[in-house]
């Protein structure tokens, strides 16, 4: 994954990994199951992500 350019991470994100279903549920591809249902959902993904990131960054 090191070797994706951004363009090809964001494709790889939207499609292969996760994806809106036609009720607007976030979901991952492979199982099939919902990640968010509303919009205070996603914030509270987004922010769980920030703080992945920043332990990322932490370790490099």
């Amino acid at each position: 994954m090191r070797g994706l350019s951004n363009t090809e991470y964001i494709s790889y994100i939207d499609g292969d990994v996760l994806y809106v279903d036609h009720h607007d549920i976030l979901r991952a591809v492979l199982g099939d199951y919902p990640l968010a249902t509303s919009f205070d959902q996603v914030e509270h993904l987004i922010t769980y992500l920030q703080g992945v990131a920043q332990r990322m960054l932490d370790t490099e």
